[in-house]
């Protein structure tokens, strides 16, 4: 057995063979293997996992097929790049891909523009999740049966499209339909970005239970999105990150009697009725770098459930904290008093991978540009006083008769000593600042 651990060992330090899947293939590839973006394997011998390949029209039949004779590889990865140079319909979208059992995940990607699909385009009927960005169907598109997510970026269909029963995560991003959008009741999370049809799509899945918006050009009105109150199955609805800010909660919550998340964080929300109390089933409410003003409603207290509050980062915000919850609550750069000792706000200050608000990074470097500015000035008066005590030194030599106050001059020392004292404390306060920040400390109320 030594032996053979032995021979191993040698066969590796020489470089000898090793059964490397991504190491075959760059091999087989040669100089093309520079269009492989990402080719990782598992375990020893290394077995394919995940490729990306780089499509610009060089690869031939043999490459994919060589590819694509892995049984292990699970996500697979096509970026379109300068599509306009592939010719053969097959190299732009090899047939194979539609026989790949293994494969779970398939991302296909055009980076330069938008391309045009008007040939069969198939997929393997055990596919999980689908990505399919800038891209144009002309002919109708068959989705996998067993497909469980799908993700539609800049995709515009010219044909009728019919979506599995099976799907349960669906994300649309600027998509075109040039017909009624019917969506399977099987969904279960819905993320819409620019969406621009009729939310009563939307509103007629009945087993919805998570909703994420953002909005790059126009907030639809109350009007449009009042077919959303029927969601009563929904328990999470976000609308952080949204490019447009929203600046009111959309009145529709108020009728998901059985919401549990909610988050409007990094958006411009200047109020928190007392309408949101009715939502009796909270348990996170995240309105973190806001715009909010006033105080927060007191009846948000005899919501039992609620576990998890941030309203760190808005600094109008007023008034007395919520009830302890034990959990979670973040109140940082607001003017809301709270206990320093309640269990929520130790755990958001034990928290190390704590993110700060926007807020709180401009009084950070507010208050380092002050301590920064006063030890500048203080070595400012230093070098003036030391400065000014040399010409006495000069003008006392050059004029022996001349003789300065012994006083002066020690005072002058003196006055230096203490000086020089004071900006060595700044600057180690200065950096103690940095580092306690660098930590998470250092909340006020």
């Amino acid at each position: 057995m030594k032996i053979l651990i032995f021979i191993l060992s040698i066969t590796i330090i020489l470089g000898g063979p090793i059964n490397d899947d991504c190491e075959e293939i760059r091999v087989f590839l040669k100089e093309k293997y520079n269009n492989i973006s990402d080719c990782y394997y598992l375990g020893y011998p290394g077995r394919l996992n995940r490729i990306a390949i780089n499509n610009d029209g060089s690869f031939t039949k043999e490459d994919f097929k060589k590819i694509f004779s892995y049984d292990t590889l699970e996500k697979l990865t096509i970026i379109l790049e300068n599509n306009k140079n592939v010719i053969d319909p097959y190299t732009l979208y090899p047939s194979e891909i539609s026989q790949l059992e293994n494969v779970k995940e398939l991302n296909i990607i055009n980076e330069n523009g938008t391309t045009e699909i008007s040939k069969q385009f198939a997929f393997s009927n055990t596919l999980d999740y689908l990505n399919l960005v800038n891209i144009t169907f002309k002919i109708p598109l068959d989705f996998p049966n067993a497909l469980n997510k799908l993700s539609l970026s800049n995709v515009k269909f010219e044909k009728p499209l019919e979506f599995p029963n099976t799907l349960e995560e669906l994300s649309l991003k600027n998509i075109t339909f040039t017909m009624p959008l019917n969506l399977p009741n099987s969904l279960k999370k819905v993320y819409i970005s620019n969406f621009n049809y009729d939310f009563s799509y939307i509103a007629s899945l009945t087993k919805l239970e998570s909703l994420d918006f953002n909005f790059q050009s126009d907030i639809p009105s109350n009007d449009k999105m009042s077919s959303l109150k029927n969601l009563t199955n929904v328990t999470s609805v976000s609308f952080a990150y949204s490019e447009k800010k929203i600046t009111e909660i959309p009145e529709f919550i108020y009728s998901l009697k059985n919401i549990e998340k909610l988050d409007f964080s990094y958006q411009a929300v200047r109020e928190i009725p007392e309408n949101l109390c009715t939502l009796t089933h909270l348990e996170e409410l995240k309105f973190c770098d806001n715009k909010l003003e006033g105080t927060l409603p007191k009846c948000l207290n005899d919501i039992s459930s609620l576990s998890y509050v941030d309203f760190s980062g808005n600094s109008e915000l007023k008034g007395n904290a919520l009830n302890d919850n034990g959990d979670w609550c973040d109140y940082s750069y607001t003017h809301v008093k709270f206990d320093p000792n309640m269990q929520c706000i130790r755990n958001v200050r034990n928290n190390s991978s704590l993110v700060y608000s926007e807020y709180e990074i401009n009084s950070f470097v507010f208050t380092g540009l002050i301590l920064l500015a006063i030890i500048i000035g203080l070595i400012v008066v230093i070098v003036i006083i030391i400065i000014y005590y040399r010409k006495m030194k000069i003008k006392e030599k050059n004029n022996p008769k001349e003789k300065f106050n012994a006083g002066k001059k020690a005072l002058l020392i003196l006055l230096l000593i203490i000086l020089f004292i004071i900006v060595i404390f700044l600057i180690m306060a200065l950096f103690l600042f940095i580092l306690l920040k660098s930590m998470g400390i250092g909340y006020h109320d």
